[in-house]
């Protein structure tokens, strides 16, 4: 799944008060955001289903400037997503004494190119197909 964060990006940083960066068009805060993105891997993804909304942990890959997750093409989440593309993910970042999030609500769309989703797959080093 592409997930295009549609210039909503937030992220938050601070060492004893929270900082919280309106990322919008600023190119040197959306690459931190992403660098510790992709740096932590893991993180929290929020879609809705007919039961309500669910979060569960997913897997992103920064490829080209954009973020991918990496999943099962038969899994829940990437029907909850065919349904309402809308999504929300979140990412705990720690930094020796601090604390603080990467955060980002956009729509997501299916990869169908095929050699798109080799180079994501590539630039994940862990997958042979998604």
């Amino acid at each position: 799944m592409h997930m295009d964060a549609g210039g909503d990006p937030m992220g938050s940083y601070g060492e004893e008060d929270w900082v919280r960066k309106e990322l919008g068009n600023d190119e040197e805060a959306w690459a931190w955001a992403m660098g510790h993105l992709v740096e932590h891997a893991v993180i929290a993804l929020a879609t809705r289903s007919d039961e309500g909304p669910r979060v569960r942990p997913v897997t992103a890959v920064l490829h080209e400037g954009s973020v991918y997750i990496l999943t099962s093409t038969d899994d829940a989440k990437v029907r909850h997503l065919e349904v309402d593309p809308r999504f929300e993910f979140y990412v705990l970042v720690k930094e020796e004494d601090s604390t603080g999030y990467v955060r980002c609500s956009g729509k997501a769309s299916k990869v169908a190119d095929p050699d798109l989703r080799r180079r994501v797959g590539d630039a994940a080093g862990f997958v042979d197909n998604f």
